[in-house]
């Protein structure tokens, strides 16, 4: 799934809403790959970016500055599972 964080809602980062932290839960429990496309990642507060950090360990969600970025990683993802079913 790739999300431009200029389509989301106002308060979708907000702390105190829980909107992005229901999502990762969501993608992590459905191992749902997605990438989400921020130009400018400094307005993200703290939490979120371990949150963020965690889920970029798993591979389940990922932050990129372009949209070029998030196709090769997405194209490396279908490399991989590829991969998996050759072995």
């Amino acid at each position: 799934m790739l999300i431009d964080s200029e389509t989301l809602f106002k308060d979708f980062f907000a702390s105190n809403r829980g909107y992005l932290g229901t999502l990762l839960q969501k993608f992590t429990m459905y191992n749902i790959k997605a990438a989400i496309i921020m130009r400018d990642q400094n307005n993200l507060q703290s939490e979120f970016m371990e949150a963020i950090a965690e889920s970029q360990k798993r591979g389940v969600l990922k932050l990129f500055a372009d949209i070029e970025d998030a196709e090769k990683w997405f194209l490396s993802l279908n490399k991989k599972s590829k991969g998996e079913l050759k072995q």
